[in-house]
């Protein structure tokens, strides 16, 4: 392996395009590479795009996100093709976009047959607004009054300034509730025995399938989320799709512990046929070798 740092710089765009721009095409003319694989770098793969299509190399992109941006579209014209997850975590739809799973490690994300009641919620992903972690803390709190031994753990940290303050306000509203706990984020490799640790997986998010409702799903729990990408693969609670959190959250509940298990087992199946990593590397093999 070979790394080429490019001193990219967010703030000096053009420049850096500029550095990038020199510094790839001596790797090219001096590597010779049989093709091109950019990972959720849209505009460094517009910038590549031209030049491997002078040299006929091969580029693919790797997105996974539902943000459009003008550089993704410009992208999708001009490389060989856009590979993503899921067909919820690309916005741009296609012949050329190319949906391989998540690719979870089995052998690491690997729990306990469900066996129940549950009680403990738990939700781990960035202190953000756009989680509405708001939405999460209102409905378990609702669901209280007919499910007094519900309790809620977030595990996250404010990706910058203004979820800073966000987050701040959040803590201070709710500091006072014993059934609600807040923790910074943990490091990934623990991320697996907190998840086994809880009963139930709790999510609001509603953009692209997050790869961590996939990971709570091979480690076995029940998981309750809105995210329409997730119910329209693995299936929903209530029966309905869109749904509800709230309406998720009573339909799980109202259900018996050997009927969870049921379910939970048929999307564990779901989510090894479809994410595990060692068939997520061979569908990337199939493409970027053919």
């Amino acid at each position: 392996m070979t790394v080429l740092p490019t001193g990219w710089v967010n703030g000096s765009k053009l420049l850096s395009a500029l550095r990038f721009l020199r510094l790839s095409a001596w790797a090219l003319i001096r590597h010779r590479p049989d093709v091109i694989f950019c990972h959720m770098t849209e505009v460094q793969n517009l910038i590549l795009a031209p030049l491997a299509r002078i040299v006929r190399i091969p580029i693919y992109l790797w997105y996974a996100h539902m943000s459009l941006s003008p550089y993704l579209k410009i992208s999708y014209v001009l490389s060989n093709a856009i590979i993503t997850s899921t067909k919820f975590s690309c916005p741009i739809k296609g012949s050329k976009v190319i949906e391989i799973g998540q690719a979870i490690d089995s052998a690491t994300f690997n729990g306990p047959e469900f066996r129940g009641p549950i009680r403990k919620l738990i939700h781990l992903g960035r202190f953000d607004e756009s989680k509405n972690i708001s939405i999460l803390i209102e409905t378990v709190s609702n669901m209280r009054n007919e499910y007094p031994e519900l309790t809620l753990e977030i595990v996250g940290t404010p990706s910058n300034l203004k979820n800073q303050s966000f987050a701040s306000l959040i803590l201070e509203r709710y500091k006072e509730e014993k059934w609600l706990n807040f923790l910074p984020s943990i490091p990934r490799a623990q991320v697996p025995n907190k998840l086994i640790e809880s009963d139930c997986f709790i999510h609001a998010y509603e953009g692209s399938l997050d790869k961590i409702l996939v990971e709570a799903t091979f480690v076995r729990k029940p998981v309750v989320t809105r995210n329409h990408g997730y119910l329209e693969e693995f299936g929903s609670w209530s029966d309905s799709i869109p749904s509800t959190l709230e309406l998720e959250l009573r339909s799980l509940l109202s259900r018996s512990d050997q009927e969870i298990a049921i379910e939970v087992n048929r999307r564990h199946e779901i989510a090894t046929n479809n994410h595990d990593i060692s068939s997520w590397v061979h569908k990337l093999n199939s493409i970027l070798i053919r």
